[in-house]
């Protein structure tokens, strides 16, 4: 017996925040995980992919994801801080719109 659960309109967005000494948080970077998608459109892709956040210097910090599904909040600065990305491929624009380039 196969049995399945969905919701129509379900997102699941995951966020990156800095968390201040106060204990203020901040979202840094709000975005949909790849969801186990491996390839469309002739490419390939990790199934999952865990973000990784490091100091380049005091004042800046690097985020890395290699794939995900989309974006839907990014900051480029946070209370002073400068927020460097490498993103991968995001999946919403490479799989979904006929016009996308590899």
């Amino acid at each position: 017996m196969f049995q399945a659960c969905t919701s129509v309109g379900t997102v699941v967005e995951e966020a990156i925040e800095l968390r201040a000494a106060s204990g203020s948080r901040m979202t840094i970077l709000n975005y949909v995980p790849n969801g186990g998608v491996v390839g469309c459109k002739g490419r390939s892709f990790p199934g999952t992919s865990e973000p990784s956040v490091e100091w380049t210097d005091q004042d800046a910090i690097r985020v890395s994801i290699a794939v995900l599904d989309s974006v839907t909040e990014k900051h480029d600065a946070i209370d002073g801080l400068r927020v460097k990305y490498e993103l991968g491929a995001q999946l919403a624009l490479v799989c979904s719109s006929s016009e996308a380039k590899p």
